[in-house]
């Protein structure tokens, strides 16, 4: 029997069609692409992607890893066909073959999420951005994020989930910036993982201390007390995407 190779796919996808990355039952998504895709290009229905992590529906991913095991022998123009046959909303950039204990999602050791926000209209940011036309205090923004930097518990800051055995979470950059010209705001966030929602419900937060709905003595007492928030809604999924994924091998 011949030895198979593990290959790491680093590939782009616009998620608004997709009900996220994991594969679901009567829903179409990414994972279920790759892995219908992959097992064509190398004639094998054995062929299985595990991803990087897990995006909700209708978030992008502007960089994505996945890994899966397959004949050590590529199919002539592979990019080409892979291309060609996936939906046009994804995109691979490139293959890395490593070695058999490697792992897409856990060996990576860091992910940066950006959010985007305009205020202006603009047609062309439609299902990329969430348009919001509050009024904000950037500064505010950044002093919710600059104190949620001092926590390693999540759990105020995101949705229950089963398969979650901790909500600790090391964050190590989180910030706002503003492009005035655009009409634009861009959340950014690195961390070594994230939870069920928290970068969105971290969004909704950051709005609603700009806007005044809530200050940062409410923020702490709440993050001190590990309980939940109870009126904070995560932002709609269209304006987040994964961009970046860090490994110590690549």
């Amino acid at each position: 029997m011949q030895e198979l190779q593990r290959y790491f796919l680093e590939i782009a996808y616009r998620g608004t069609n997709f009900s996220g990355w994991q594969v679901q039952p009567n829903a179409p998504t990414v994972q279920e692409k790759m892995n219908i895709t992959l097992q064509r290009l190398f004639r094998d229905p054995g062929v299985y992607c595990v991803g990087c992590g897990r995006t909700d529906a209708g978030v992008h991913a502007s960089q994505f890893f996945l890994h899966f095991d397959a004949n050590p022998e590529l199919p002539e123009n592979f990019f080409f066909k892979l291309n060609r046959m996936l939906d046009p909303d994804i995109a691979v950039k490139r293959i890395i073959p490593l070695h058999y204990n490697a792992h897409s999602r856990f060996d990576a050791t860091k992910r940066t999420y950006h959010y985007h926000i305009h205020y202006k209209e603009n047609p062309f940011l439609k299902g990329l951005s969430y348009f919001y036309f509050s009024e904000w205090d950037l500064d505010k923004m950044n002093s919710v994020v600059d104190l949620l930097m001092q926590y390693n518990d999540f759990n105020p800051l995101c949705k229950h989930n089963p398969d979650n055995k901790t909500t600790l979470c090391n964050l190590s950059h989180a910030r706002w910036f503003h492009d005035e010209e655009a009409g634009t705001l861009r959340f950014e966030i690195t961390g070594n993982r994230f939870l069920w929602n928290m970068v969105r419900m971290i969004t909704g937060l950051s709005l609603m201390v700009g806007r005044d709905r809530m200050n940062l003595a409410d923020v702490k007492s709440v993050m001190d007390s590990k309980e939940k928030f109870q009126y904070i809604l995560p932002v709609p999924p269209q304006g987040l995407f994964l961009s970046k994924v860090e490994y110590p091998y690549l």
